[in-house]
């Protein structure tokens, strides 16, 4: 089984051991990133969750123990980007973001600026940004809560005043 899985990443579960672990696939850290970036996003970072401290054999007691624990948690502070380390831990994770989004803090300031005399497609038209993207623009700011639906004027949109964020 391991050295199936270390030669082709895929993992399937013994017959005798089917609760033991799912199946999966073990990627290596430069395969992780390029799945992300093959999808057209911009990477930012690969972090190592457990990292190497993971290899004390004490690990979870001495997570435990406040000095042990803040240790572990330096040493994986100093190795969880290291990208000599980063196939130690069991587990990574992968910061990117959507490319599509370079244009939201332009849309949003167009926005503040248009107040409310051009709809929001229009809006993003005048600054070269097509419907689609305008679209996901808007519904980035609407889940970050710097806009909100107002349907009572041309642009449908509001910027959300600050304190009330």
């Amino acid at each position: 089984m391991c050295k199936n899985e270390l030669t082709t990443g895929i993992h399937n579960p013994p017959d005798e051991f089917p609760w033991l672990l799912t199946e999966a696939y073990y990627h290596k850290p430069e395969q992780l990133k390029s799945e992300f970036v093959n999808q057209d996003l911009t990477y930012l970072n690969t972090y190592a969750i457990e990292g190497i401290s993971w290899l004390d054999k004490d690990f979870f007691t001495n997570m435990l123990n406040d000095k042990k624990r803040k240790t572990l948690i330096e040493l994986l502070q100093i190795t969880e980007n290291d990208s000599c380390t980063l196939a130690f831990s069991p587990h990574m994770m992968i910061a990117v973001k959507n490319k599509t989004m370079k244009n939201k803090d332009r849309y949003f300031k167009a926005l503040e600026e248009n107040q409310g005399q051009l709809n929001e497609i229009d809006l993003g038209e005048k600054i070269q940004i097509d419907e689609n993207e305008t679209r996901e623009i808007i519904a980035q700011l609407l889940f970050e809560y710097k806009i909100r639906y107002d349907n009572k004027r041309v642009c449908k949109y509001l910027i959300v005043n600050k304190k009330s964020r």
